[in-house]
């Protein structure tokens, strides 16, 4: 890896989207989890999002990397590398029945 395949993070601003994400991440896993059962995760994901301030916790990771990202590589580049991103409803729907 080169010096300009890195990016500059303070150590605080990477534990701190490292915390949300791990929050995020466990607690949409325990979510799902209890779907297994057949049951609708629909409402405990609605409720976590909505109780857990979610979104506005996850735009603010997003900004701290945009920054970092920002100030090494330029935000042209980061639009750039943005723009192959599949979003969830821009996708082909989801066949449960894999075919």
């Amino acid at each position: 890896m080169t010096s300009s395949d890195r990016i500059g993070l303070e150590i605080d601003e990477a534990l701190h989207v490292m915390q949300i994400l791990e929050e995020v991440v466990v607690s949409t896993h325990r979510i799902m989890s209890r779907a297994a059962d057949g049951s609708s995760p629909g409402p405990l994901l609605e409720q976590y999002f909505k109780e857990c301030n979610t979104w506005s916790r996850l735009s603010e990771a997003r900004h701290v990397l945009a920054k970092a990202l920002d100030r090494e590589i330029g935000e042209d580049e980061v639009t750039d590398a943005l723009q192959n991103i599949r979003y969830f409803l821009e996708a082909e729907p989801i066949n449960p029945n894999g075919s």
